[in-house]
């Protein structure tokens, strides 16, 4: 399976290597243009966003992601096994997440905040 991560920090490397190591194709993207985050998502089966669960203090952080239904319950076991909490966005919503992503990067760059920003479904 083709996965897109989005995050290099410790979180998405970790992930994406640990999917690499399981013989998915894994393509990274950041906010470095080595690393671009459309191109990541270009063709991409599963997208995974790593934020870093105790950005909030108390609350387990939301996992947002998009893949096809046949393939949800494996990715919500994987992002629970992190002790994340996965919300399914539904197939082919990488659009959206790609717009989450730049509102995340908006957000920590003007407010300072570096990677403690994360994302809670209310």
């Amino acid at each position: 399976m083709h996965i897109a991560v989005i995050g290099t920090g410790n979180i998405g490397r970790t992930l994406g290597e640990a999917l690499a190591a399981a013989g998915h194709d894994v393509r990274y993207g950041s906010r470095t243009p080595e690393e671009s985050v459309r191109e990541a998502l270009d063709g991409a089966e599963a997208v995974i966003v790593g934020i870093p669960g105790d950005a909030v203090d108390g609350v387990v952080a939301d996992l947002l992601y998009s893949a096809d239904e046949s393939d949800r319950k494996t990715v919500e076991r994987l992002v629970r096994d992190i002790g994340l909490n996965p919300v399914y966005l539904g197939p082919g919503r990488h659009d959206l997440l790609d717009q989450l992503l730049h509102l995340w990067f908006t957000l920590v760059n003007t407010q300072g905040r570096g990677r403690h920003l994360a994302f809670k479904v209310l």
